[in-house]
């Protein structure tokens, strides 16, 4: 079994991607025996609406790749009314949610991010967070987005939620050190979309643990 924890469905705002059309993408996968997708919307990344959003993702899934598309909820802790979006992923039993920090104008030392990942524990869900979601050197010039922190993941009032956490596209953005600080002491797993270099996964795995690297495709951005 091959688990792809990196996967979008929807469009891009800013341009069209070569497999933004979900059947595409479900041969895609399938051709590369992906058998397990976790699949968010890239809607969440603008519309303010995401039980709507989260709804079209569960039925996309269904639709067009049960069994392989796991839908993945966006949730935006800095909106009104979140707890009851969070209420609806539980409702549609939905298990991982998506966090787009940089997008919805929050950092991770917000109070509101720290009551979702309470939330989130408390209905055994893990969190996923979009350190980074496109390389800041090709960003429209009306969407400049920075790259989010994640050494305030560290913090007791973080780790103290025991909520579990995987960071995405984050290799690009953080340190080796940082990276192993945050597996090491808050367990926080990383997928490798965004890892550069040569050897990369081979350096990965003397800085991570095997158990906390995972792979993740980044389709279809």
């Amino acid at each position: 079994m091959i688990t792809d924890v990196n996967v979008w469905l929807s469009r891009w705002p800013t341009r069209r991607l070569p497999l933004d059309d979900t059947p595409q993408l479900v041969a895609t996968l399938r051709s590369l025996h992906i058998t397990d997708a976790w699949c968010a919307s890239l809607d969440g990344l603008l519309h303010r609406d995401l039980r709507s959003v989260n709804r079209r993702t569960v039925a996309e899934c269904q639709q067009h790749g049960p069994g392989l598309l796991r839908p993945v909820a966006v949730i935006n802790p800095a909106l009104p009314g979140w707890q009851a979006d969070l209420e609806d992923c539980q409702q549609l039993e939905i298990q991982i949610l998506r966090l787009m920090p940089g997008w919805h104008g929050y950092d991770l030392t917000s109070p509101h991010f720290r009551q979702l990942l309470q939330s989130a524990q408390q209905a055994r869900m893990l969190v996923q967070i979009c350190l980074r979601l496109e390389d800041p050197r090709i960003q429209h010039t009306l969407l400049q987005i920075p790259d989010i922190d994640a050494s305030p993941l560290l913090a007791p009032e973080i780790t103290s939620t025991g909520c579990p956490l995987m960071l995405l596209n984050a290799l690009a953005s953080t340190t080796p050190d940082l990276a192993a600080r945050l597996a090491a002491n808050a367990g926080i797993g990383f997928d490798i979309a965004m890892l550069e270099g040569l050897a990369g996964l081979e350096r990965l795995t003397t800085t991570l643990p095997g158990n906390r690297i995972h792979y993740g495709s980044y389709s279809p951005v």
